[in-house]
C-alpha cells in the first residue's frame, strides 16, 4: 500500500495517509483539506506543490482541466 505523511494543520501531529482512501484535495491558501472515502476530512498545512511531489514519487499525479488543454493544443 502507498502512503503520504502529511503534518495537521491545528495540532502539528505526523500523520500517514493512504493513497487508496483519499477522495478529493482542497487546495486553500495557509492549508490543505484532504477527503477521505468514509466522509472524513483531514486539514494539514502541506501545500499543493508538495502534495505533487509526494505523489509524483509514486508516479502519480493530478490533472486539471488546464492540463488537458496545454497537452490539447501541443503539436504531435
Amino acid at each position: 500500500m502507498k502512503y503520504i505523511e502529511v503534518t495537521g494543520w491545528g495540532n502539528k501531529r505526523k500523520h500517514l495517509i493512504p493513497l487508496n482512501k483519499i477522495v478529493d484535495f482542497n487546495f486553500e491558501e495557509t492549508y490543505t483539506t484532504i477527503s477521505f472515502v468514509n466522509g472524513k476530512q483531514l486539514n494539514i498545512i502541506e501545500d499543493e506543490l508538495v502534495i505533487k511531489e509526494m505523489l509524483g514519487y509514486y508516479g502519480m499525479g493530478l490533472v486539471s482541466e488546464e492540463d488537458l488543454r496545454t497537452l490539447d493544443e501541443l503539436p504531435f
